[in-house]
C-alpha cells in the first residue's frame, strides 16, 4: 500500500522506495508527501545544508569569517552565490547572513574578519566618517586635525 514520502525526500510518480530521491544539497524539508525537488526549501540564511535528504535543522551555522546566503552547502562558502568570505571593511561572526560594516571611526583592509576587533581605529590625521571602510580617509585639510579613531 502506498505511503507518504518522508521528511527530507520527494517522491515523483513511479518512486520505488521512501529515500530514493533526497532533497538536493543546499536544501531541506520538514514536510511529508513532497512530489518534486522544487518543494524542498533552500537552507536558511546564516546556515549550511551539506548532503542530500536533510530534514529537521540545517547542519549548522556558517563559520566565523564567512557569510551564508540561502542554499549554502558548506560552512565556508566562497562562490558569492550562496555566500562568501567576509569582505574587507566588514566582520562576520559565526552564523552571519550579511557582512556587518566596521563602525564609523574604523577601517579594515583584511578579508575574513570574525569580529569587530578586526576593525582598526582610524589613523591620526585622517578621518573615517563612514561605515564599512577598507582604508583610512583622505588626510585632513590644512587648518584641521583628526585624532586617532576619529569619524
Amino acid at each position: 500500500q502506498p505511503a507518504l514520502c518522508p521528511k527530507g525526500h520527494y517522491c515523483p510518480n513511479g518512486t520505488r522506495f521512501a529515500t530514493q530521491f533526497g532533497c538536493p544539497e543546499g536544501t531541506l524539508s520538514n514536510g511529508v508527501g513532497l512530489q518534486d525537488a522544487s518543494e524542498c526549501e533552500l537552507c536558511p540564511l546564516g546556515h549550511y545544508c551539506t548532503g542530500v535528504g536533510i530534514h529537521g535543522a540545517p547542519r549548522g551555522p556558517c563559520s566565523a569569517g564567512y557569510y551564508c546566503l540561502r542554499g549554502a552547502t558548506t560552512r565556508t562558502p566562497n562562490d558569492n552565490v550562496t555566500g562568501g568570505i567576509c569582505p574587507a571593511g566588514h566582520y562576520c561572526p559565526a552564523g552571519t547572513s550579511e557582512p556587518i560594516d566596521c563602525p564609523n571611526g574604523t577601517f579594515s583592509a583584511a578579508t575574513g574578519a570574525t569580529d569587530v576587533a578586526a576593525c582598526q581605529a582610524c589613523v591620526a590625521g585622517r578621518a573615517c566618517p563612514t561605515t564599512g571602510r577598507t582604508a583610512p580617509g583622505a588626510p585632513c585639510s590644512a587648518g584641521f586635525y583628526s585624532p586617532l579613531g576619529s569619524a
